[in-house]
This record gives C-alpha cells, structure tokens and sequence, in this order.
C-alpha cells in the first residue's frame, strides 16, 4: 500500500499536514546521514545506533485526515500505481488503530523501511 508513500507525503504536505515519514522512529537522524549510511553498507542503513523517537497520535491522524479528504477529492490528481479506493481503506484501518492509541494517551512511531 505504502509504495505511494512519496505521494502521500506531498498530498499531507500540500494540505498543511506533516509527511506521514516525519513519524518514522528515527525522524530525527539528519537525512544526510541516514544518505551517508545507506551508502556504505549499500542497502538500507543501520540507524540503531540513534535513539528511537515517539510521536503523538493525534499529529498523525490530523495528516491521515488530511491525505483521505485529498484521495475522496474528485478533482485528485493521482499519479500513483496503486488503486486510491485501496490506500484510502489501509489509511482508514491506520487511522482506526492510532485513533485508539490517543485515547489510550499511547506514543507511536513507523517502521519505515
């Protein structure tokens, strides 16, 4: 669903919403040397070294709210390979469980790989 992500993220963006990738668990490592590891170990870059960051819930389905008004827009302009209606659906069941999470007063963040 997520192989949209770059789309989804300018759709939050353009919405005023943040990226749904600022809620990666190590969304604080410069992307410069997230770039600089990813190069040396020519795949994907060990970031455990750094320390995992958590992020309020409610941020993340303000930009989820964001992205589905968007997709249920008759004017969206999609470039993406995958079936809106389908990333609307995985968005909605994202939603459903970081909903519960702010009333559980929970803090989250995404595996982004």
């Amino acid at each position: 669903m997520f192989r949209a992500y770059e789309e989804l993220d300018a759709i939050a963006v353009a919405a005023g919403r943040r990226p749904l990738e600022s809620f990666d668990e190590h969304a604080d490592v410069p992307a410069a040397v997230v770039a600089r590891l990813a190069e040396e170990a020519q795949d994907l870059p060990d970031l455990s070294a750094f320390p995992v960051v958590w992020h309020d819930p409610a941020d993340a389905v303000a930009t989820i709210d964001g992205i589905l008004s968007a997709l249920a827009s008759p004017d969206l302009e999609w470039d993406g390979r995958e079936d809106p209606e389908e990333v609307s659906n995985g968005l909605k069941s994202i939603r459903q469980v970081l909903q519960q999470a702010v009333v559980r007063r929970a803090r989250f963040n995404f595996t982004i790989a």
